[in-house]
């Protein structure tokens, strides 16, 4: 039950980070960085799919509703989808941990530094990529967009993987 408790305590404090700080860290109108990502990269995978799927869901609609930012449901839409995607990355990065390299297990609290990059990366990438085409809803500014996808995926790997490296590693 500890365990539970702290998870939501660190769920609602990294939404509320992303409402009230990580939302006014704009740069120059441009790229913005999705701090509470972590919460659900961080997520257990012990969890059933069911449970990953609705927390993916219910987080993004927290965010949505809080910030008040583009249509409600954008990010509850992009956190189902990226919890969906989340474990078929993790089979196909693996562990970078020896001790669970062949048992099928990966904590993500006992990995080294270069595997944070190869799981955020891609899933920081799909998660903002659908943000960005669907807020826009078309391609037509595509350089633009583009550049968007590419500025707020640099700006929230970095953020991210500081805010790992400060308070996730153990």
């Amino acid at each position: 039950m500890n365990q539970i408790l702290r998870q939501v305590l660190s769920g609602l404090l990294l939404i509320l980070l992303q409402v009230f700080l990580a939302n006014q860290m704009v740069l120059y109108d441009l790229a913005t960085p999705y701090i509470f990502l972590l919460f659900l990269l961080f997520f257990p995978l012990e969890y059933p799919k069911p449970v990953q799927y609705l927390t993916g869901f219910m987080v993004g609609l927290m965010v949505d509703w809080l910030s008040l930012q583009g249509p409600i449901g954008l990010h509850a839409f992009c956190g189902t989808f990226l919890m969906w995607v989340r474990e078929p990355l993790l089979g196909v990065i693996g562990s970078s941990s020896s001790a669970h390299r062949g048992t099928g297990e990966i904590k993500l609290n006992d990995q080294q530094g270069v595997w944070y990059l190869t799981y955020f990366l891609p899933l920081i990438l799909i998660y903002l990529a659908l943000h960005v085409f669907l807020e826009a809803m078309s391609f037509a500014p595509f350089w633009l967009l583009f550049g968007k996808l590419l500025a707020s995926s640099l700006y929230t790997l970095v953020v991210c993987l500081v805010l790992t490296f400060i308070f996730y590693r153990r």
